[in-house]
């Protein structure tokens, strides 16, 4: 037999166990759909429009998103051309001008509020006013769903041209969250281009389904999700997380030495909800702020403050700051401002209304 007889009827007997393969996974029901066609919650990624794939980031916000809706509305989440829930600016920083990012989950980007309402556009409406003739910037760089790592993510690959003076920091509530078939964001890291291409044509074959379930496998074999001493006090022991707790504090001081590189000051948040206690990553937050020096405003002392006056801060689902909420925030973070020296002492901001518009009734589609 001639050699490219050989070679070609080895090319079909592949093809052909590879035909064979397919059909018997079909039959057999087998489908391994990944991250993002799992039941569970983050399938409204793939249903809400103002949501596109990320090859690193895994999701990230589809610029010019809900332009088309009343800008008013808080059902209406609009996206600018650079993909922040944000009005259109600059993308060079002036001179002079102070420029804040202000990072994290949809308690940043603004779940129940509309676009004004944001703890971002109400410290840049403070700070503009406190500071007349000075130019001010505040980025609204919040993403439902965000984990730590998707925060350290994507200041690392697209946020540090923006040259910004402080970059504040509040997340953590999806990093509490199971991870899907037990890997790890961390574990799922940054797909390159071509990778991200490949999956999306060949995702919907059984075959490269099952490889990738097998590879996917030996991954978590050989990088464990889970250190044996974590113990989550709200569900089953050794519960492996989106983010470890380990990995939770790494987060944090990367960023922190990103802005000793880069020169930007970071503020990082406890997390604050309307619950009596409190929520089990706060313990590691602080650990990271005294671990590498990094400024911390306790949010969650903060907020039961104002609670204690009798304030409703949350909307229904009681983690996601609601109008007044958001207003508190905000205080909270010019406050710090001036005890960092990032603006002057004696820098007055507007008080946060006690009468904030109604909120609208959303579902809670749990997710932060």
């Amino acid at each position: 037999m001639s050699r490219n007889r050989k070679l070609l009827f080895g090319t079909s007997t592949l093809l052909a166990l590879f035909v064979v393969l397919e059909i018997a996974l079909r039959l057999l029901g087998f489908n391994y759909d990944s991250f993002f066609t799992q039941a569970f919650w983050w399938k409204r990624f793939a249903a809400n429009p103002i949501y596109e794939r990320d090859p690193a980031r895994f999701w990230r916000l589809r610029a010019y998103a809900n332009s088309d809706l009343n800008p008013e509305s808080r059902d209406t989440q609009l996206i600018n051309s650079m993909g922040f829930r944000d009005d259109e600016f600059a993308r060079a920083k002036a001179p002079g001008e102070l420029r804040v990012i202000t990072m994290g989950d949809s308690c940043t980007f603004g779940d129940g509020v509309a676009n004004w309402e944001t703890y971002s556009n109400v410290l840049e409406e403070m700070l503009g006013k406190a500071l007349p003739g000075k130019k001010v910037q505040v980025i609204n760089a919040g993403v439902p769903g965000y984990t730590s790592y998707q925060v350290r993510t994507y200041l690392e690959h697209e946020l540090l041209p923006y040259q910004p003076d402080l970059v504040v920091v509040y997340v953590g509530f999806n990093d509490n969250v199971p991870a899907v078939n037990g890997i790890t964001d961390a574990q799922r890291g940054v797909v390159s281009r071509s990778v991200w291409t490949i999956q999306s044509v060949f995702g919907s074959l059984r075959s490269y389904q099952l490889l990738k379930y097998l590879l996917l496998r030996v991954k978590q074999r050989m990088f464990p999700g889970v250190d044996p001493q974590e113990k989550n006090p709200e569900g089953p022991e050794n519960q492996i997380f989106r983010v470890s707790f380990k990995d939770y504090i790494s987060n944090f001081l990367a960023i922190k030495k990103l802005g000793e590189q880069h020169g930007f000051r970071m503020l990082l948040f406890t997390l604050p909800h309307k619950f009596t206690y409190e929520p089990e990553r706060n313990k590691y937050i602080r650990q990271a702020a005294m671990q590498g020096h990094i400024p911390l405003l306790d949010l969650f002392a903060f907020m039961k403050k104002y609670e204690a006056q009798g304030e409703d801060l949350y909307t229904e689902d009681g983690g996601h700051p609601n109008v007044l909420g958001h207003r508190r925030v905000a205080e909270a973070i010019f406050g710090k401002m001036k005890e960092m020296g990032l603006i002057p002492a004696d820098a007055e901001a507007p008080a946060a209304t006690a009468t904030p518009a109604p909120p609208t009734k959303r579902e809670n589609i749990g997710t932060f």
